[in-house]
């Protein structure tokens, strides 16, 4: 079996599983993204718990402990008090529903977080990216690592960058 076959399985059968039992959040923003944000922007308690529920699934590891319950309610209280809820669900209905790849001609980099939604192979992004520069599989990290991993995060793009001096 070639180096990326396992791998590539594996994300696969990955992609299967949050097809099937973990994009509820983003079909309904999808499908109804008015009515979402409708509920989302009336209540304060509806917001947090949408949000929360996200960080906390996609974070590789203890959110409280990863982030902090206070830069999670900063977080919260930054959607609340700016309204952006809307926005937010809105970019889904926007994008998703008439997405079409097209060539990308700027340097590209790619980080790999073991944790993150959908995971892919170094073949599949260079496929996609043809002007890769750089790639990087890294030992921990979810979908949120700007967060949970902020000096890894900042590595990670300063060694993307560099190759673009």
């Amino acid at each position: 079996m070639p180096a990326g076959d396992a791998q590539e399985e594996q994300a696969l059968e990955r992609l299967k599983a949050f097809a099937e039992n973990e994009n509820g959040y983003m079909t309904e923003q999808i499908q109804s993204p008015q009515t979402l944000s409708y509920g989302l922007t009336d209540s304060p308690v509806g917001q947090a718990a949408w949000i929360y529920e996200l960080v906390a699934k996609y974070t590789d590891g203890n959110v409280q402990e990863l982030i902090g319950r206070d830069a999670i309610l900063d977080n919260i209280t930054l959607y609340w008090l700016t309204g952006t809820a809307a926005s937010s669900a809105r970019i889904y209905w926007q994008s998703m529903r008439t997405f079409r790849e097209h060539p990308i001609q700027v340097p590209v980099g790619f980080s790999q977080f073991p944790r993150d939604i959908h995971q892919t192979s170094r073949r599949w992004v260079q496929e996609r990216y043809p002007s890769l520069v750089y790639y990087n599989e890294l030992p921990e990290g979810g979908h949120f690592p700007a967060w949970e991993l902020p000096k890894i995060f900042v590595e990670e793009v300063r060694a993307s960058f560099r190759h673009s001096r």
